[in-house]
């Protein structure tokens, strides 16, 4: 085989775009190591706020339902007499807020397991972990609800309030 004159111009022209094409291909390389640092960059950032997210959630949580709970047991020990025995009218709404309470506590765990999954690449069991939580922090919220209007319905329905005369039994004069 001989080299004919076309044929070796066509050789250098391919050399001359080769080069080209490298320093293309270098620039277009780095070019696109930038713009993966940059998504990772954000990636990071967005899991980082995510998590601060889920734990700001987790917190509230646990406040109102665990809150609710102190301030109905509160509330009982104040107005308790033998005379009105407001316990069995009160009962169902602590323990929808115990329940929320206790949801709460398997949100934070659950989540504690997702991101556990995340960080050893157990994609498909860390995303179960985290639905779960998802769901378990509706249920809390819906303990919350259901709570507060179990609440509303015995102060209303159920409890027998001090008479004005009693009143100050409850709530000392002010001098």
């Amino acid at each position: 085989m001989s080299n004919t004159p076309s044929e070796n111009a066509t050789l250098k022209d391919w050399e001359i775009r080769s080069q080209f094409t490298l320093e293309e291909w270098k620039a277009k390389t780095l070019n696109d190591l930038e713009a993966w640092k940059g998504n990772k960059e954000w990636q990071h950032l967005s899991s980082e706020l995510a998590i601060n997210f889920a734990t700001v959630t987790i917190k509230a949580l646990l406040l109102i339902n665990g809150g609710a709970v102190v301030a109905l047991l509160a509330f009982l020990g104040k107005i308790w007499s033998p005379d009105n025995p407001a316990s069995p009218t009160i009962v169902p709404a602590i323990a929808w807020f115990l329940g929320g309470t206790i949801c709460a506590v398997m949100v934070g765990c659950s989540s504690y397991f997702a991101q556990s999954f995340f960080t050893h690449y157990k994609n498909k069991i860390g995303i179960g972990f985290q639905v779960f939580a998802i769901l378990i922090g509706i249920c809390s919220l819906g303990c919350f609800g259901t709570g507060a209007f179990k609440a509303c319905d015995s102060f209303t329905n159920g409890f027998k309030l001090p008479l004005s005369n009693d009143i100050h039994k409850i709530i000392p004069k002010s001098k």
